[in-house]
């Protein structure tokens, strides 16, 4: 974070409960103090989708870091990657090269890796390959691209589900029965077909509609950092539980994304991201592969 900026340090302190941290140890730090509460972790890389293969290189690199962090430091934590923050943008070939070298990193320190899908149409090729790989799963944006995948492969297990506000999950005022029905029966069919599934969650009205259906007691919920109440909630009836947990310097737009649609979100956007542009690569360090 720039010293210089006196506006970013306060919006930060506002925004810091729900960030793992700027570095890679306070993101493992804080991950373990979870632990011992009996929550695990999933760690992500906070990093714009790169347009040039050298970042995306670099992320990847960072994600190999990670593994080899939370498994030296004795953390029960995974790791989640979205497929655009290696590549998927660039080439599949890119894409399915990092995922191979993020792949064997996790495989050697046991450690489980979840891939966000973020365009399933356009990233197919790459879902089939992470549909044979071990000691990982597919994360999917919304309800409908997790049905349309289970729809075409058979025995899926390992999936995870983002149910938040934006992506077709949230409910509101006289339409929310209709979509408590329409969000139950896609919820219904995944949770039917696959197994060891996760729903990360954000909405309160959503999260206690799935937590009081006590037949879905083997899903575990995965709360975005930051939300105590609904994570306390959720150990308190028995669920299994994570903790989403996002580091790293470019937390701007994931604070933006935290402030609900309407003047505030304007507002902020246009407070903290003036035009912003491409990173400066050159300045990244390098990790050495094992």
């Amino acid at each position: 974070m720039k010293e210089d900026s006196l506006m970013e340090k306060i919006v930060y302190k506002l925004v810091e409960k729900h960030i793992g941290g700027i570095t890679m140890s306070a993101a493992v730090s804080k991950a373990k103090s979870f632990n011992a509460r009996g929550i695990t972790a999933t760690i992500s890389f906070l990093s714009d989708a790169p347009m040039e293969r050298a970042k995306a290189n670099y992320i990847t690199a960072t994600y190999m870091q990670l593994v080899r962090q939370i498994a030296r430091m004795g953390v029960k934590g995974r790791i989640h990657i979205p497929m655009e923050q290696i590549g998927s943008g660039i080439s599949e070939d890119v894409a399915l090269a990092n995922i191979g070298k993020i792949n064997k990193t996790c495989m050697h320190y046991k450690v489980f890796g979840w891939y966000e899908i973020v365009d399933l149409e356009a990233e197919k090729g790459i879902a089939e390959r992470l549909s044979k790989m071990e000691n990982s799963g597919i994360a999917f944006q919304n309800v409908q691209d997790a049905r349309e995948y289970i729809r075409s492969h058979r025995g899926v297990r390992n999936i995870k589900v983002s149910l938040k506000n934006g992506n077709g999950a949230e409910m509101h005022e006289e339409k929310d029965d209709d979509k408590r029905l329409n969000l139950s029966q896609e919820l219904g069919f995944v949770l039917g077909k696959a197994r060891d599934v996760t729903l990360l969650l954000d909405d309160s009205a959503l999260s206690e509609f799935i937590a009081g259906d006590k037949k879905r007691k083997s899903v575990e919920l995965e709360f975005y950092l930051g939300n105590e109440k609904l994570l306390n909630k959720a150990l308190k009836n028995g669920f299994r539980t994570s903790v989403y947990m996002p580091f790293g310097k470019e937390w701007i737009k994931y604070a933006v994304n935290l402030v609900p649609q309407g003047r505030m979100k304007g507002f902020a956007e246009k407070l903290l991201m003036p035009g912003s542009g491409a990173a400066d690569i050159s300045v990244l360090p390098e990790f050495a592969d094992d």
